[in-house]
């Protein structure tokens, strides 16, 4: 495959381990002033290379046509690379049979606090399935309040009353910068704090500005709030968890500039629930979880 360099020319990742914290070492190159990085194709053969072309061809098409808009040619040109963090480490609590709190909810796969890849997300998906299966012959059928179908068809419609203000995608893609910024790969107290305030700025003069031209735009609006939320845990939990916490697979997703060490007494998740309408965090020791029959 291709070598990962920095601005010298200098590699980035020297063997496996390197390559399993891929994503730390290119924050830290950038960080300590050795990017911008790129991708070294240069040495590989041309049977290699129509491999990666065949790829492209069929599972990464938007790549290729990237490669010729900025007419670069991975045979004889160093592709840029642009490390933006894009995940957040959390998902839905559930217990052994993937039941969350929430009656009848279930989670699997990457929506759950334990799995991640496909054989997990396969048989995680089986179980919860099961079990919901036989939830639905339990419960009776569901009978939607009618002050709550109010409420909803006033949050729905208030959107498009309005005739302008806030495109819901512009305001997305300012609120989806604010862990990228505040919350990188590199985490600090007092600028995750920053983060939270400008979070807060936007919520309190661009939410309310919402306006959706139709029902595209409407379902992009509700998303936008969902938005908000996920980002305020992001942070919140992050500013909570004061250690640096190396996951099993090598990799660091959370790293503390001011607690750069692993502390034992943080072997807990950090459980963040909506009591009384309010956003609150607690800590719950990783449970056993016990084997599904």
């Amino acid at each position: 495959m291709g070598t990962l360099v920095n601005r010298h020319g200098e590699k980035v990742l020297r063997d496996k381990r390197d390559s399993s914290q891929r994503a730390f070492l290119m924050a830290k190159e950038i960080a300590e002033g050795r990017g911008p990085l790129y991708w070294d194709f240069r040495a590989l053969s041309e049977e290699t290379i129509q491999a990666y072309e065949r790829e492209m061809d069929h599972e990464y098409p938007v790549t290729k046509q990237w490669l010729n808009q900025k007419g670069l040619d991975f045979r004889k040109d160093l592709i840029p690379m642009q490390l933006v963090p894009a995940a957040i480490n959390g998902a839905l609590l559930t217990d052994e049979t993937f039941r969350t709190s929430l009656p009848g909810l279930y989670a699997a796969g990457s929506s759950c606090a334990y799995l991640l890849g496909l054989s997990q997300a396969m048989v995680s998906g089986h179980i919860a399935g099961e079990q919901a299966s036989e939830d639905a012959k339990r419960f009776p059928d569901p009978v939607p309040e009618a002050g709550q179908l109010a409420q909803v068809q006033k949050l729905v419609k208030r959107y498009t009353k309005k005739t302008d203000g806030v495109n819901p995608t512009d305001l997305e893609t300012a609120i989806r910068t604010i862990p990228t910024d505040y919350v990188g790969y590199f985490k600090d107290g007092d600028l995750m704090k920053k983060g939270l305030e400008r979070l807060a700025e936007l919520r309190t003069q661009s939410l309310p500005k919402l306006f959706a031209k139709n029902p595209h735009e409407t379902m992009r609006c509700l998303e936008v709030r969902n938005i908000f939320d996920m980002v305020e845990m992001h942070i919140r939990a992050s500013l909570m968890r004061t250690e640096t916490r190396l996951a099993k697979n090598g990799l660091w997703p959370h790293f503390r500039l001011d607690y750069p060490h692993m502390d034992p007494q943080w072997e807990k998740l950090v459980v963040v629930s909506k009591v009384n309408e309010q956003m609150t965090l607690t800590t719950e020791p990783i449970p056993d979880l016990k084997e599904c029959v």
